[in-house]
């Protein structure tokens, strides 16, 4: 997080920044698990 919050440049609060960056980084890992499930299903679309 440290490169998030150190270019930061505003009008964010560096906290801000750093939530934002953890939600998208936690929504990437939930796209990844579906995905990884649906392989393991044989769903094609995945």
């Amino acid at each position: 997080y440290r490169n998030v919050t150190s270019h930061n440049s505003g009008p964010l609060a560096p906290e801000a920044a750093k939530r934002i960056f953890e939600r998208i980084i936690d929504e990437m890992r939930s796209l990844q698990r579906m995905r990884r499930q649906g392989r393991k299903q044989g769903d094609p679309e995945c």
